[in-house]
C-alpha cells in the first residue's frame, strides 16, 4: 500500500516568526522592519502587522528583493499603471488608509526568484507630535 506524505500535499508551512517584537518609529522615508527574511521554496509570505498610528496617516509597506541575507541590495517590486498615453512603472507598495490603530494581514505570493526579502515601511505624512509606531510583525512562509 503506498502512502503519501503530508508534506508532500502541503509543501512548506512555517510555524510564525518573530521579524519585529520591539517598537520602532515611522519615518518619512522606507525604513527595514527587521531583517532580511529567507524565502526559499516558499509561495506566499504573510505577515502579521500591528500599528500605533498616533498622528500620522496614510502608513505604507514595501517588499523589497534581497540577493543576499544582508538585506542591503534593495531590488523594489515594481507595478504597472496606465496614463492617458502612456504606461508608467513605479514602486509597488501597501498603504494603510484606515488612519487608526490596526492589526492587520498582508499575505504577498512570491514567484519563487526572491530568495531574500524584506519588509519595509513609512508613512505619508508623519504625525506631530507623534509619529506612528510598528508594535508588532510576525510573519509565516506557505505554498498554500
Amino acid at each position: 500500500m503506498n502512502t503519501l506524505e503530508q508534506t508532500k500535499l502541503y509543501g512548506l508551512y512555517t510555524e510564525p516568526q518573530t521579524l519585529k517584537a520591539t517598537n520602532q518609529n515611522v519615518t518619512d522615508t522606507f525604513a527595514a522592519i527587521g531583517s532580511a527574511i529567507n524565502t526559499a521554496g516558499a509561495k506566499f509570505i504573510t505577515f502579521f502587522i500591528s500599528v500605533t498610528r498616533n498622528n500620522s496617516s496614510n502608513i505604507r509597506f514595501k517588499i523589497v528583493s534581497n540577493r543576499t541575507a544582508s538585506g542591503t541590495d534593495n531590488y523594489n517590486d515594481l507595478i504597472e499603471t496606465a496614463g492617458a498615453s502612456d504606461i508608467k512603472i513605479e514602486n509597488k507598495y501597501y498603504e494603510l488608509n484606515v488612519d487608526a490603530d490596526n492589526k492587520f494581514k498582508l499575505k504577498v505570493q512570491l514567484d519563487g526568484s526572491t530568495p531574500y526579502l524584506t519588509l519595509q515601511t513609512c508613512a505619508g505624512t508623519v504625525g506631530s507630535p507623534t509619529a506612528a509606531v510598528i508594535t508588532s510583525v510576525y510573519y509565516i512562509l506557505s505554498n498554500i
